[in-house]
């Protein structure tokens, strides 16, 4: 969530977080940004530059080849989705 708070996961657990501008300054051997089901539902401009900054310092996304292929590190290469993504991603 990029404003932070309580994210209710699928399985029914509640995570709070914080807002993505504090993690994004904070230092890390690696990210994982979890997307959940629908990643494309969460993609604006601002998370795209984050996403883009955390790519760059060696993060790990869930559903990454989709967000990544939203904000342009794999643009002329090769990804796979898990295949219940695979319409989203095509479209």
């Amino acid at each position: 969530m990029e404003a932070g708070g309580a994210c209710l996961a699928s399985n029914g657990i509640t995570l709070e977080t914080g807002t993505i501008a504090e993690v994004a300054e904070m230092e890390f051997d690696s990210v994982l940004v979890s997307s959940s089901w629908t990643p494309e539902q969460h993609m604006s401009p601002r998370l795209g530059g984050y996403l883009r900054k955390f790519y760059r310092r060696g993060a790990a996304l869930d559903s990454g080849a989709f967000v990544l292929a939203g904000v342009g590190p794999l643009d002329g290469k090769r990804a796979t989705v898990h295949y219940e993504h695979m319409n989203a991603f095509i479209n």
